[in-house]
């Protein structure tokens, strides 16, 4: 295994630890928001026809099920060196690490907003929902700022996806890493 396979694998582990540590912040922390503004959200509907926590459970599990198995797929991608599943990490890293920026300094400064929020959605406990967003804030910060310096700006790995491959030997049409499939 080359290095750069080996620093692409590790951010592929990172990415599962951070998936899963996402997973366990949604669940402590923010399983009783839910549950807690399903709740005021259902008193106040006028049809009571909606869906029971249990299928909603389901139906979030089932969504952040294939967002891991795409994430797996495009890191799957990455280390056969396809240049496509790169640009597709890059785009949602930068997205995510602007995002992630932007949250953390509206929810700073967002004291004078959550006594308007709680007006709008009674039940639900604006601080602890501000405190979820800004923990998952900064471990997208930490993970995707990772993944943008190691696939934009690290050297070895930019110019491993830039340069075209060269040729095994003289008279050789081979690729040069027998781990790249080109």
């Amino acid at each position: 295994m080359s290095r750069i396979t080996a620093k692409l694998a590790r951010l592929r582990g990172l990415f599962i630890a951070y998936f899963v540590a996402l997973i366990i912040v949604d669940v402590l922390l923010g399983w009783d928001l839910i549950r807690g503004s399903l709740g005021s959200w259902r008193d106040y509907r006028l049809d009571r026809s909606g869906p029971s926590q249990g299928g909603l459970f389901i139906l979030i599990l089932s969504g952040v099920g294939l967002l891991f198995a795409l994430g797996l797929w495009l890191f799957r991608q990455l280390i056969r060196r396809k240049n496509w599943a790169r640009v597709v990490l890059l785009v949602v890293g930068w997205l995510t690490v602007i995002d992630a920026a932007l949250s953390l300094l509206i929810t700073s400064r967002a004291t004078g907003f959550t006594p308007w929020l709680t007006s709008l959605t009674p039940g639900l406990d604006w601080h602890r929902a501000i405190l979820v967003d800004r923990v998952k804030d900064l471990m997208g910060l930490l993970f995707w700022g990772y993944l943008v310096y190691v696939l934009q700006i690290a050297p070895d790995v930019k110019r491993d996806f830039l340069e075209p491959p060269q040729a095994s030997g003289p008279g050789t049409a081979g690729p040069s890493r027998p781990e790249d499939g080109r």
